[in-house]
């Protein structure tokens, strides 16, 4: 017998995952408007410290911060879905309110390297390179812990900006700190190592 998975909107489905796939992007295109127009209102006689305050209750987050990380998050994961079914301007929507998200979380702490790490990630997706490359960069400065990937992510996006040089350096510091990325296994590293090759034939290319 067929199981049938049955969304909130009563659309039927075979398969769990992509149900609950549907239920996200429901929940996100219901609630993410009227999130990012709280976000771009005006603190009027102190509504807008006292609506955080009921909303950080309501959904138990002890910390503001973490609330727009979060949401973020789900903004930048439901733009990555969108791009896999082909929803390519809806993805870029998505990317967006999850910038807005983050710039918002960077007000509050503007020297936490989780946000500007999150912000790299989105221009990188939306190949606003030199966006992805500032904030990487100033992920790296305030010592964000996941290095290996950050300094991955920034030499892609210096290769992808034809830099071959600073790709190549930066995919070396890669290789320094993920010693266990060797050609045998698929890790940064490993992936380092490919990456300069074709940043070297690129440079020879250009100097011909």
């Amino acid at each position: 017998m067929e199981i049938i998975y049955r969304a909130t909107d009563g659309t039927e489905f075979n398969d769990e995952d992509k149900c609950k796939l549907h239920e996200d992007n429901l929940f996100y295109e219901e609630m993410m408007p009227a999130l990012l127009k709280f976000v771009d209102s005006k603190d009027e006689n102190n509504r807008y410290e006292e609506e955080m305050q009921e909303i950080l209750k309501i959904v138990d987050y002890k910390d503001e911060f973490f609330f727009y990380i979060d949401w973020a998050d789900f903004a930048y994961r439901i733009g990555g879905e969108y791009k896999k079914s082909d929803k390519l301007q809806e993805s870029i929507n998505a990317h967006k309110s999850s910038i807005k998200l983050l710039q918002k979380a960077i007000e509050l702490d503007a020297k936490n390297p989780i946000s500007y790490n999150k912000l790299g990630k989105n221009y990188r997706v939306l190949e606003e390179y030199q966006d992805a490359i500032y904030n990487f960069e100033k992920a790296i400065e305030y010592n964000y812990k996941d290095l290996i990937r950050c300094y991955y992510c920034l030499a892609e996006c210096k290769s992808a900006t034809n830099e071959y040089q600073e790709a190549i350096n930066y995919f070396q510091k890669v290789i320094e700190l993920d010693s266990s990325g060797t050609s045998k296994d698929l890790g940064y590293g490993a992936m380092s190592e490919w990456s300069i090759s074709i940043c070297k034939g690129n440079l020879s290319k250009n100097t011909k």
